[in-house]
């Protein structure tokens, strides 16, 4: 049986621990992998919305374009006047420092609207000019653009001192428009509450200058070391947008995750262990119970051949006439009496187990005195407790209330646990029984100085079937039964069993009754 336990233990373990350590070298060799995949993920998300930034960025912009643009300005002749319209548009955009008009790149006929007069107008237009003669190509691009029907704003460059950014777009095929942008004050007045709306609680946004990485504008504290993603502004090539998660890195997720599969699993494995040991618990106790039913119906074989046994002998040799003397008639035929018991009491005690499996054991309670029950089950074991040598006595205590017990349930009870006295007494052949009472219980205790019963077994002898497996008792032969059926009768009269024994020096069966 331990042999079939161990594999069937080695099975279910390796049938656990297998896909465990399965999953432990998948998590660990695919940490890289995993890194890249929420690198990945999250690289998609920040570029978008780094995306959404830029795209508003050119849309306000573009706003501006469209109120200069529906002044209808040209330069075939007249200007018209807008200038009180310009100067409206300036004074509501801080971030807007200039317009500057022109006719083309290569015309001297142009305007430059500005209501800051702290900066030199000459030295601006003249680095706007200089800046278009540079990028000739950029503004014919432009003007085949604006032919097609396709908006667009371009950057032209940037001012050395001051330093501002300046937008090349097209208003007509005869008006080129140039706006002169301070990019600082454009994030924080116009892109800082877009940037925090995109923030979105789990990212930290800053906008700055790229060389310097200075922030101008930041949604929080930034590291600039641990960025995850840095795009430039599309309309301010010098001015970058940058962005990561807040309180972590991409590096760290990764590492979460890890150790956030590891906790699950650890968490699965240790139900995964829990089932293991309760089914191999179920299992143990399964084999147990076969190896003790096979040994069940191997000692109950022996228990009813013995008595056959003896009783077709002896009625076969009364029967023959082989025996002369009364004396000798009476020697056998009591013989034959005590074994038809022998087997009676064992047939009974089957029925009886029988019948509480099967639900079917009913009791009949009554009223009567506990001393009666127990001195008529004495008298059941007179005869063989003086022919085996035995020393007993009935300590009756007088005054004992009546209890409200099925008798013949109690004395098959008391006569188990004297059987047992019986049969497992070694050379001190004495055993006591007395009644008495205790607070509110009446009870019989049957004493005996047998072999014992060792701690670890008295756990286990009220099972059914179970045997002791060790030392002089697992000579002795029986059903396993017995105590089983003393436990399921004290269970139907609501009372229990108490147990004192010691290897060597005997044991003490208490039954208690409720009043």
């Amino acid at each position: 049986m331990n042999k079939t336990l161990k594999i069937i233990g080695s099975l279910l373990t390796l049938l656990v621990l297998l896909p465990i350590i399965i999953v432990v070298t998948l998590q660990i060799t695919n940490l890289s992998e995993d890194e890249e995949r929420i690198s990945n993920i999250y690289q998609n998300q920040l570029q978008s919305i780094l995306f959404s930034l830029n795209q508003y960025s050119e849309d306000f912009v573009s706003s501006w374009k469209n109120q200069i643009k529906i002044m209808n300005i040209n330069f075939d002749g007249e200007i018209e006047n807008n200038e009180q319209q310009l100067n409206k548009l300036l004074s509501e955009n801080n971030a807007l420092i200039g317009i500057f008009l022109t006719g083309d790149a290569d015309s001297d006929n142009h305007q430059y609207y500005t209501i800051n007069n702290s900066i030199d107008k000459n030295i601006i237009v003249e680095n706007i000019k200089s800046e278009i003669s540079l990028n000739t190509l950029k503004i014919e691009k432009l003007k085949r653009f604006d032919k097609s029907g396709y908006d667009k704003i371009e950057p032209l460059g940037e001012l050395s001192d001051p330093k501002f950014s300046l937008l090349l777009t097209i208003l007509n095929e005869k008006v080129i428009c140039i706006m002169v942008v301070d990019a600082k004050q454009f994030i924080i007045d116009n892109l800082s509450q877009k940037i925090q709306q995109a923030t979105q609680e789990n990212f930290v946004i800053a906008a700055g200058k790229n060389e310097s990485r200075t922030t101008i504008y930041s949604t929080d504290k930034f590291d600039f070391e641990n960025e995850n993603l840095s795009l430039a502004l599309w309309l301010f090539p010098d001015y970058n947008i940058s962005i990561q998660l807040k309180g972590q890195t991409i590096k760290g997720l990764a590492k979460n995750r890890l150790f956030d599969n590891f906790f699950i699993l650890i968490i699965l494995s240790l139900v995964l262990i829990f089932g293991l040991w309760f089914v191999f618990r179920l299992i143990k106790k399964e084999v147990r119970l076969a190896q003790i039913k096979s040994d069940f119906v191997s000692n109950v074989s022996h228990e009813l051949r013995t008595p056959l046994a003896l009783i077709t002998m002896y009625a076969e040799t009364l029967e023959m006439g082989r025996v002369n003397s009364d004396e000798k008639r009476k020697e056998y035929y009591s013989i034959i009496s005590n074994e038809t018991n022998r087997l009676s009491k064992i047939v009974n005690s089957i029925l009886s187990f029988s019948k509480i499996e099967a639900g079917k054991r009913k009791y009949n309670f009554e009223f009567i005195d506990l001393n009666v029950i127990v001195n008529n089950s004495i008298l059941t074991f007179e005869t063989q407790l003086m022919n085996e040598g035995f020393k007993y006595n009935f300590d009756s205590f007088s005054k004992l209330p009546e209890i409200k017990v099925d008798k013949e349930a109690v004395a098959e009870a008391v006569i188990n646990l004297i059987d047992n006295a019986i049969k497992y007494s070694n050379e001190k052949k004495e055993i006591q029984v007395r009644t008495g009472t205790d607070k509110n219980f009446v009870f019989v205790e049957v004493i005996d100085n047998g072999v014992g019963i060792s701690a670890e077994d008295q756990t286990k002898i009220f099972d059914k079937f179970f045997r002791v497996t060790t030392g002089d008792v697992h000579d002795i032969k029986g059903t396993g039964l017995g105590l089983s059926l003393v436990k399921h009768i004290m269970d139907a009269h609501k009372g229990d069993i108490q147990i004192q024994s010691k290897i060597g020096k005997g044991s003490t069966f208490r039954l208690n009754f409720r009043v």
